[in-house]
């Protein structure tokens, strides 16, 4: 099995990276925060053009029908630069609209002239058909459809403008938070199954490896040229063991989540094992990484001049999409593969 970039997806990565880095640098957001923010329509208009939001659609609606392999590489970019997370929202309300026989719905998402949000569910709200509980909002402004995803599948709901919502300041100060209540709301479109569910935790996940990629480069780069004492801090062992740490911990979830991408495309028996061993040490890498980001850079770290900060705190935001950490940490140990490895290791004890 081959986990290594081929040269077509080198030039998926060079596509999007060079679009990013033209059209959402970090830097963007430096000293903004929900209010100052432009609206997501317009953020996601030239993304929606240029036919990334449609990447993992069928042809049929629009899309380049690639696969999670291929779709993971786009995310990974998505993380690196902190594109907006309206981004994930029409991604995943896509491809729900898709499975759900709406193409016009899918294409409309894909293009971007259709905007989604995502509902992220609050303790004893419920998912299915029907919507029922009080949900988190990300990014709801102008959004027409609101996608929520569960374990037993995935759903859009249409928005009403009227709802009554009550605004929830977040630690990510970029991200706007809504707090709503649905009450027996039937879905505009629904799909049965965990694959939904995977597969959105695997987006999150490369999301996640992105910023632990972004912020390794971002303290490799910043050791090289800080001077302190006469030499460049990145030769005093505190500061090189911790950009050490960092790249080693990055090289291994890349390819963590390479192999459970390939598992979910390739349908292999242990796809919900990898995915959520994925998800459960992206969020851990990338929250050790960009705070270790932050020390590198010693007391401007701190600062509002740098995006430092803005790395950690889209961390914290994004390992709380898809599950929390101990549900990702119960649905591996309660996984057929955590039970076979299990078994195995007290036969050769």
């Amino acid at each position: 099995m081959d986990i290594l970039i081929s040269p077509d997806q080198e030039l998926i990565v060079d596509s999007i990276e060079t679009f990013l880095a033209e059209q959402f640098p970090a830097s963007r957001l430096a000293g903004r925060d929900e209010k100052s923010m432009p609206c997501a329509n317009d953020q996601l208009a030239s993304l929606g053009e240029m036919g990334w939001l449609a990447s993992g659609l069928g042809e049929a609606a629009g899309g380049m029908g690639l696969g999670m392999v291929d779709q993971i590489l786009i995310f990974r970019a998505y993380g690196r630069h902190l594109a907006p997370i309206a981004v994930l929202a029409n991604v995943i309300a896509a491809d729900v609209a898709a499975r759900a026989s709406m193409p016009d719905v899918a294409a409309g998402l894909g293009r971007s002239t259709m905007r989604a949000c995502l509902a992220v569910p609050l303790p004893r709200s419920k998912i299915g058909p029907t919507a029922d509980g009080e949900f988190l909002l990300l990014d709801s402004h102008d959004a027409a459809f609101a996608a929520m995803v569960c374990p037993d599948g995935a759903g859009l709901v249409a928005l009403d403008r009227r709802r009554p919502c009550t605004h929830n300041p977040g630690s990510d100060e970029t991200v706007s938070v809504e707090r709503v209540r649905f009450e027996d709301i039937g879905v505009i479109a629904w799909t049965d199954g965990p694959a939904a569910d995977l597969r959105s935790n695997l987006l999150v996940a490369a999301m996640l490896v992105g910023i632990c990629e972004a912020t390794r480069d971002m303290s490799i780069e910043y050791a090289k040229t800080r001077v302190q004492f006469g030499k460049p801090i990145g030769s005093f062992q505190a500061i090189k063991h911790k950009c050490a740490d960092m790249a080693v911990q990055t090289e291994a979830i890349e390819q963590l989540l390479s192999f459970a991408a390939i598992c979910q495309d390739t349908g292999r028996h242990d796809a919900a094992f990898q995915t959520s061993s994925v998800r459960l040490l992206s969020a851990d890498y990338a929250i050790a990484n960009a705070s270790a980001n932050i020390q590198v850079h010693g007391a401007i770290g701190f600062t509002a001049e740098l995006p430092a900060h803005l790395f950690l705190k889209r961390a914290h935001l994004l390992a709380q999409l898809g599950g929390s950490r101990r549900h990702h940490q119960s649905a591996i140990l309660a996984l057929p593969s955590a039970q076979s490895q299990s078994d195995e290791l007290r036969l050769h004890s």
